[in-house]
């Protein structure tokens, strides 16, 4: 192989690596993260016989920073609903 090839080669698995970009919108991430932020603070911390929502909500927030929005928004507003907490519209101010 050539010098060049290998360079290519390189090159292109440099960027198919499996990096995905920041999130695409400051905002989006920005409600998101409330959404987790009013998660955390108001679930309680249960030792035995969780059921599993706190991991979800930090999935979730990991999809959020990978700008992943809908799914996370989906995710948390469900966990948040089934508390009995009121979940804020999401408002761009576009």
């Amino acid at each position: 192989m050539t010098l060049a090839i290998r360079l290519a080669l390189a090159c292109g698995l440099a960027l198919l690596g499996g990096c995905e970009p920041p999130p695409a919108s400051p905002e989006r991430a920005a409600y998101c993260t409330g959404l987790y932020n009013q998660y955390y603070r108001y679930h309680t911390l249960t030792i035995y016989g969780h059921d599993g929502g706190r991991a979800r909500a930090d999935l979730a927030l990991h999809d959020c920073a990978y700008g992943r929005y809908d799914e996370a928004d989906r995710v948390l507003t469900q966990l948040l609903t089934r508390e009995g907490h009121t979940v804020p519209a999401y408002t761009p101010t576009r």
